[in-house]
Formats: C-alpha cells, sequence, structure tokens
C-alpha cells in the first residue's frame, strides 16, 4: 500500500532516476505558491534557460563558490521536482496542469516582482497563515479553515459551542 504525502515550498532532492524511483514507491503532490523561487532550486537546465542572465548569474553565484566555479560547465542540471506538481496562483486558486509554459511565465514574473525583494520573497514563501510577513499561499489554498480557526482564536473566541470541523 502507497502512503500519500504533501510537500509545500520544498526544493528539488534528487534527479530524474532519483525522481522516477521515488515516484513509482511514494505517492506525492508537490504545492508550489505564487511567487515563491525554494521550488525552482537547485534549477534544472531549463530553468536555468528561462532565467534572464542577471538572475542566472545570481543563482550561479549562490551555487558556485570561487573554487567550484571552473567546475560548472561540467555539471548537469537536473534536478526534479518529486511528485504531481501543483501550483497556487495569485487569487489562491489551486491548477493542477503545471507546464513548462507555466513554469516559465512563473521564473519571470519572480524576477519582475520579488528577486530583489527579500520582503516580498518572504511573503511568497512563507508556509504559515497569512500575516505581517506572511503572504499566507499554501494554508489559504490547501487547509483555509485552520487559518480561520487559528484567526478566531487570536480573536479570544472561546465560545465552547463552536467545533472545528477538520474532514473540510
Amino acid at each position: 500500500m502507497h502512503s500519500h504525502h504533501s510537500t509545500f515550498a520544498s526544493a528539488k532532492v534528487g534527479d530524474s532516476q532519483f525522481r522516477d524511483a521515488y515516484n513509482q514507491r511514494i505517492n506525492q503532490t508537490s504545492y508550489e505558491a505564487h511567487l515563491d523561487l525554494i521550488p525552482f532550486l537547485p534549477p534544472s537546465a531549463r530553468t536555468m534557460e528561462t532565467m534572464s542572465d542577471e538572475m542566472s548569474e545570481m543563482i550561479e553565484g549562490v551555487l558556485w563558490s570561487e573554487t567550484s566555479a571552473s567546475q560548472k560547465d561540467k555539471y548537469v542540471w537536473d534536478y526534479q521536482t518529486l511528485g504531481q506538481r501543483k501550483y497556487i496562483n495569485e487569487e489562491g486558486e489551486i491548477i493542477d496542469d503545471v507546464t513548462s509554459e507555466l513554469d516559465a511565465m512563473r521564473i519571470k514574473e519572480i524576477e519582475e516582482k520579488s528577486i530583489l525583494s527579500l520582503d516580498e520573497f518572504k511573503q511568497a514563501h512563507c508556509s504559515g497563515c497569512a500575516s505581517e510577513g506572511c503572504g499566507g499561499n499554501y494554508f489559504t489554498a490547501i487547509a483555509p479553515h485552520v487559518c480561520d480557526f487559528a484567526m478566531c482564536v487570536e480573536e479570544g473566541d472561546d465560545d465552547d459551542d463552536d467545533e472545528l470541523d477538520m474532514t473540510e
């Protein structure tokens, strides 16, 4: 029997051989939110080709030290996302069909809106409920009732007659 796992905002952890072996054994859904760069890292060759020169240079600067930079041309970029990818768009809607065209659009939007802004990056990658400094995209799309309940608790709603229905 296969178990099901869900990940949120996770980086790529292996190459295509690892992905294929993993996906044969584990049923996983990988959620990626609007403006979150982390699911694209480490980048595949296609991701690197899609990036602007400025963003590509910035990513390479993070990935390669001065001593290892001479090896980068020999390196094969084949990191892959595990499981079925789902994208949470700006409106909080879940898109099941994550295409290379959608990825290219997302990379361009990340470059335009968040790559030079640490605050925008943190808002996009945060996996908590929406609050100051956290966009809340993952919880809002996947489990909005959790954040609704958390807001009630924060506001002092301690009415014992209310029950949280976690089966939605």
